[in-house]
């Protein structure tokens, strides 16, 4: 048998026998000690772990030991119980009701599991019931006491829970809500046992809605009665059955500990996190021997008097990357001489989580060192990108601004018209005239494009190295980013002509100039007043043309932003909901419009149709003196408003709240350790030495178990303690006891709770080494006077 449990164990505890005839009749002949293989061959095929044949009010002892002796042979049964499926009456303030209890029996003491049968001996076939085919409940409580072996009681509940029809017969619910909550507050059984898979969400959502989360586990059993048909109850069962795993090592102290711990029970096999970063063992040597301790991925306990290198063996598998002082050094230094020790694991830096040391914790907090910015910026999820968004709403204010100097252009324009004086005489130009019409064409357009075009290529690039992208989508990505390449080789294309034509232009204005300028040295008075004329005439035909066209271009410029909402990036960890968002939660052109009102004067409004340079220099709320022009000045301050409005943001939701500041005001070492029990994007081993220093003993009840049992199923912890909370209560996967021997010699032991062999019991370690050990292991293991 292994010492630890790394899986779940599939379990079936309510399979009938042709013992139940006096009961079930017919629908068990076939299940006899000659069709013993046909059961064998279902189980194997399911791949049940551990069964117990349970019948009806009586127990066959050569029966439970034919199947058992599977046990030794090579297939998937590990464990066979002796067990007995108990017609109970119970009173109730209506009237008397018999319920069903399957009830297994610790098999360690095979003498009583022999007598077992004697006790129940039937009478003519029938067993010996004291009230109508049932045993009263002083009849049953008589029965366990007089076997005198350890129980494991599950009481019959097929129906939901949450159903309001009336309850199936023999059900506990069949007794009233009233003796239901009793029984379930008394921890009268350890666990409820129902069949069909669909009745697993409304238990689920029972259990959840009156938080009886501790007090009430739930357990399948197939209740098979054809085992031909296993693991059907019979051959006209139409319903799913959902066999159960147990986490436990193969023996009746696992049973008892999986059936009272919910964590324990699943109906998936898996009970830790598959992906997670592991060590499988800790290989030491200790003079001549070598120790190669096994970890399970969940929770690991160290446990042992003080000064027997148990904080020793943490820092060194880490490498002593957390010690700082050098007189600690040098006295782990001499420990592992004197016992001849070598601790040959370690840790990488990057398969660690986190290493909170002995005090750590306490100390930072109780000094100020620990900011809780360091501990929360890492539940983050990443930084919610304006990028997108900021780019929509620059777009639409570019266009804003275009409207906006069109409309002083016009006015430029409109100003540049004149007046001259018109030569009227009829006579031939003696001169050349020079006319400079010749406009560079404007390049901005292609720009923007080119710039659009190389930044959605690099997004494009960027976007094709995330790792969770299937296959298909990367050759989509590269298809798109493909037709961007070659668009920005059309446009840049074009904007080189563009460019090349205006270098063209501007030589032929340039020579004309140059020639202008010489030619007019030469020209006599008459033939510059002519030149002069016909310059102006062309002149003022362009500037009546111009302005014209611009006129036409001049519009009432109204915001079209489509409404569009700025999701957060959302992180659940533990009660808390991390966000990563903006200062804003949506854009549209409402938010363009509050945003310029913010920059105006109080009742001023922007016409782009009407606006001019000084109306809107005195629009601008708190003019700045040395702006260049009212537009810049107009741009700069809605940029700085933008530049707030789009900022990263982080908020703590909890219970609909934002509490980021009261977190951030309060951090303590409780809200610490619910937040690292939710944490799942950061992967690693967590190390920690005694965390019992940081919390007081209350907390650690309400609210540091719960927190350590979620991050054990979600990483490995390695863990040094004292405290027997940690390791009963907390229900821990592995404890490894350090000891020194009479010889002044190091030994190390290991196993599961459950586990024990002939040398020592894990649970006997724990009640004689631990301080409040003991107690706190009877409270657990208490049920009918249950010892270790």
């Amino acid at each position: 048998m292994d010492i630890i449990a790394n899986y779940g164990l599939k379990t079936d505890l309510h399979i009938h026998s042709y013992m139940s005839a006096h009961k079930d009749k017919e629908k068990v002949k076939d299940n006899t000690f000659q069709n013993l293989n046909v059961l064998v061959e279902k189980l194997e095929e399911n791949q049940v772990n551990i069964c117990a044949i349970t019948d009806h009010d009586i127990f066959s002892y050569e029966l439970y030991q034919s199947l058992k002796e599977q046990e030794n042979k090579d297939n998937c049964i590990m464990k066979v119980f002796p067990g007995i499926e108990f017609s109970v009456n119970f009173e109730t303030k209506t009237k008397n009701k018999t319920i069903h209890i399957i009830t297994i029996f610790d098999d360690s003491n095979y003498k009583k599991v022999q007598l077992i049968e004697k006790i129940l001996k039937p009478i003519n076939g029938k067993p010996k019931y004291d009230v109508e085919q049932a045993f009263s409940e002083e009849k049953y409580i008589s029965i366990l006491k007089d076997i005198g072996l350890d129980t494991v009681m599950i009481a019959h509940q097929k129906g939901s829970l949450s159903s309001t029809q009336k309850s199936k017969k023999n059900d506990v619910s069949a007794l009233g809500q009233e003796k239901l909550n009793e029984f379930l507050f008394s921890d009268y059984f350890e666990a409820y046992e129902f069949r069909n898979k669909k009745n697993e969400l409304f238990n689920k959502k029972y259990i959840f809605d009156n938080e009886l989360n501790t007090k009430m586990r739930m357990i399948t059993g197939s209740d098979c009665h054809q085992w031909s048909v296993y693991p059907k109850e019979d051959e006209t069962s139409t319903s799913e059955y959902a066999l159960t795993y147990i986490k436990c090592l193969p023996c009746f102290k696992g049973l008892v500990m999986a059936i009272t711990d919910s964590r324990r029970i699943k109906h998936t096999r898996s009970f830790f996190n598959p992906s997670e970063i592991k060590l499988d063992n800790i290989s030491i040597q200790i003079r001549d021997r070598n120790y190669n301790i096994p970890l399970s991925p969940g929770i690991n306990v160290i446990i042992g008097d003080n000064s027997v290198g148990k904080s020793l063996l943490l820092h060194t598998i880490n490498d002593n990357r957390k010690i700082k002082s050098r007189t600690v050094k040098n006295g782990y230094k001499k420990y592992l001489e004197e016992q001849n020790m070598k601790i040959h694991t370690t840790i990488s830096e990057n398969d660690l989580f986190r290493f909170d040391a002995q005090g750590e914790i306490r100390k930072q907090f109780a000094e100020g060192e620990l900011k809780a910015s360091e501990v929360l910026n890492p539940f983050f999820p990443t930084e919610k990108s304006p990028k997108l968004y900021r780019n929509l709403v620059d777009d639409e204010l570019q266009r804003f601004y275009a409207a906006i100097q069109m409309k002083f252009e016009f006015d430029q324009n409109v100003m540049q018209l004149q007046s001259f004086k018109l030569d009227c005489k009829d006579n031939v130009s003696q001169s050349i005239t020079f006319i400079d019409n010749i406009k560079a064409h404007k390049d901005n357009d292609y720009q923007n494009v080119i710039e659009k075009i190389n930044e959605l290529s690099g997004q494009l690039s960027q976007l094709k190295k995330n790792n969770i992208l299937d296959p298909s989508d990367i050759k989509e990505i590269e298809k798109m980013r493909l037709v961007l390449v070659k668009m920005y080789g059309k446009y840049s294309q074009k904007h080189q002509e563009l460019q090349d034509e205006n270098k063209k232009m501007n030589v032929v204005k340039t020579t004309i100039k140059n020639f202008r300028t010489e030619y007019i040295r030469h020209n006599t008075d008459e033939q510059k007043l002519r030149s002069a004329f016909l310059v102006n005439i062309d002149t003022s035909i362009n500037n009546i043309v111009n302005t014209i066209k611009t006129q036409q271009k001049v519009l009432d410029y109204k915001f079209e932003l489509a409404q569009r909402l700025i999701p957060p990036n959302e992180a659940n960890v533990d009660q808390y909901k991390f966000i990563s968002k903006l200062n804003i939660d949506e854009i549209s052109s409402e938010y363009l419009k509050k945003t310029l009102r913010r920059v105006l004067k109080k009742g001023k409004t922007l016409s782009t149709m009407k606006i001019t340079q000084e109306n809107l220099r005195n629009m601008i709320l708190h003019y700045p003196e040395d702006a260049t022009t009212p537009l810049d000045a107009l741009r700069n301050k809605i940029c700085s408003i933008l530049d707030e409005d789009f900022k990263p943001k982080h908020s703590i939701i909890k219970n609909n709240m934002d509490v980021y500041k009261e977190l951030s005001d309060g951090f303590n070492a409780r809200i610490y350790f619910s937040l690292l029990s939710g944490e799942s994007k950061n992967k690693g081993i967590y190390i920690i030495d005694q965390p019992e220093d940081h919390i007081s003993p209350i907390a650690i009840k309400n609210y540091l178990l719960d927190q350590f049992k979620t991050m054990g199923e979600m990483r490995q912890i390695l863990m040094v303690t004292h405290n027997p909370q940690f390791i009963v209560n907390l229900d821990v996967d592995n404890v490894i006891f350090m000891y020194i021997d009479n010889a002044n010699s190091l030994q190390i032991l290991s196993g599961a709770l459950e586990y024990e062999n002939e040398s020592y019991k894990i649970l006997e370690i724990v009640a004689e080494n631990i301080e409040g050990g003991l107690s706190t292991i009877e409270r657990r293991m208490k049920r009918y006077e249950k010892g270790l």
